[in-house]
């Protein structure tokens, strides 16, 4: 269905009068609407997180990876990133797994006639309701990504000290499946 001539007149009349954020603050609240856990966010340091231990990190790593050059110290940049990202998940992960498990115990301890006498929730219980398993696959996405920059520094780094270096291998992998058991 297309919008028609009077449609899109008032939608430019109510836009405007749009009564959006006007001050930096309310701007910079806005940006982070749609930020639920930060393990996609383009944002290293996310509100309430160690500055401190952040910086602890960056210069830990630049000192053991020894960047030389600028595409050498964006890859360092990178992984520092994906580690700092990688610490994040893992907590995330944690604080999902202990509020799940909260859930359940409190469930079990208001429907004991129903669920019985459940000891502890099994962890397969607490990955069915999504939250877990939707953070270990950003975890695996984030934890490959480190790896793989680790790698191409390493490669380079191999480079700049005169080694023979073999391009790296990129793998086709294809999975088919036919409607049979096997």
């Amino acid at each position: 269905m297309m919008t028609n001539q009077k449609q899109i007149e008032a939608n430019q009349k109510n836009a405007q009068q749009s009564t959006g954020p006007k001050t930096e603050e309310g701007k910079a609240t806005v940006a982070r609407n749609a930020l639920k856990h930060g393990l996609l966010s383009s944002i290293v340091l996310m509100q309430g997180e160690d500055q401190v231990f952040l910086q602890e990190l960056l210069l830990g790593l630049h000192a053991a990876l020894n960047p030389v050059g600028e595409l050498e110290i964006m890859l360092v940049d990178q992984i520092i990133a994906d580690a700092w990202r990688l610490r994040r998940a893992v907590r995330f992960e944690h604080e999902a797994l202990s509020s799940e498990l909260a859930r359940l115990k409190r469930l079990q301890f208001l429907n004991a006639d129903v669920l019985g006498k459940l000891e502890e929730p099994t962890l397969g219980a607490v990955i069915a309701q999504g939250a877990l398993e939707n953070t270990m696959r950003y975890e695996t996405h984030i934890r490959r990504n480190l790896f793989r920059t680790l790698h191409e520094l390493q490669r380079l780094q191999a480079v700049r000290a005169g080694q023979t270096v073999q391009a790296p291998i990129a793998v086709d992998v294809g999975v088919e499946t036919s409607g049979e058991d096997t």
